[in-house]
């Protein structure tokens, strides 16, 4: 659950099985599943899941990684909301030193609805810096920029809807604070 009151529950379990593949100095991973998503304790949509991850490794400081995935989405409540959503990323990860990192990424979504005023496209694109301190205590700072542009008119208003979403976090965890080996992160 995301906060004390029932009419805000969610609850999302997503179940894969792949394989993961060797190739020189990069990797290969193939899943296939299912997901399942819930909103106010009732099934929202569930539906077969699908991804596939490349890994390579440029150097000893830099590394790449590329997602192709995608999921679908059947609401039994909702069925002009049923369809397919597919994303692309590509991530590259560069270790500035031994106790910090720098990780830029790269996305786009194509969300396909049964009706068209419900499907969007969604490029984005973010950052992340982490750094580890003495004593163990870890901090870090993420920036993200995302549009989300509507295929056609929303029915209602007789126009196309436009989203632009702008988003920066900062986060603290502790590596030496446990509980039942979880270090608590607090995110601002």
């Amino acid at each position: 659950t995301d906060y004390p009151s029932k009419d805000n529950d969610q609850l999302y379990l997503q179940a894969t099985f792949g394989k993961h593949f060797r190739l020189d100095e990069n990797t290969l991973t193939l899943e296939a599943g299912s997901q399942h998503f819930e909103y106010r304790g009732r099934k929202l949509y569930s539906g077969a899941v699908w991804r596939i991850n490349e890994f390579w490794r440029q150097n000893d400081r830099s590394n790449w990684q590329t997602t192709l995935q995608g999921g679908q989405q059947i609401y039994s409540d909702y069925p002009y909301l049923n369809g397919w959503q597919y994303s692309l990323l590509l991530e590259n990860q560069f270790v500035q030193s031994a106790n910090s990192r720098w990780q830029t990424g790269a996305s786009y979504s194509q969300n396909q609805a049964r009706e068209s005023a419900y499907s969007f496209s969604n490029p984005g694109v973010y950052f992340r810096y982490v750094r580890e301190w003495q004593g163990g205590l870890i901090s870090g700072i993420r920036g993200q920029k995302s549009l989300s542009n509507y295929c056609s008119n929303d029915q209602f208003f007789g126009m196309k809807r436009h989203d632009a979403e702008q988003r920066i976090e900062v986060d603290l965890v502790n590596r030496n604070w446990q509980i039942r080996e979880f270090s608590p992160r607090l995110l601002l």
